[in-house]
């Protein structure tokens, strides 16, 4: 699996959005979820490991959430272009945003199930 722009989705953005998600200083709704974590780590580029202390039924609605390249954060989560200019692993790819008007999106032809119809 690839993000839109080409790079390797790895453990290592897993374990990233794990740490911002975290972050006291990420303003965020869904810290809470992952404080249960007893210990996140990437084990390797693509096995991503989660210990809890203790049986927590809603991780798995939320290890279901967006992740986040963690190469494309380099001066920070809140500063990063990419709040303007998404790029994800998904069918659609963000090609516009006009403040106000619209969004657009354009199938993405290297979606690993397969191009979106």
């Amino acid at each position: 699996m690839k993000w839109h722009d080409g790079q390797p989705f790895t453990a290592a953005d897993v374990l990233y959005t794990y740490q911002v998600t975290v972050d006291p200083k990420t303003p965020t709704a869904y810290a809470e979820d992952f404080r249960a974590i007893k210990k996140a780590e990437a084990l390797d580029d693509y096995t991503f490991r989660v210990t809890y202390d203790k049986p927590f039924a809603p991780a798995l609605i939320s290890w279901g959430s967006s992740f986040y390249p963690a190469f494309a954060f380099g001066q920070g989560y809140t500063k990063s272009p990419l709040a303007r200019h998404p790029i994800g692993t998904g069918p659609y790819k963000f090609k516009e945003w006009v403040a106000g008007q619209k969004i657009v999106l354009v199938s993405n032809p290297d979606y690993f199930e397969g191009r979106p119809i």
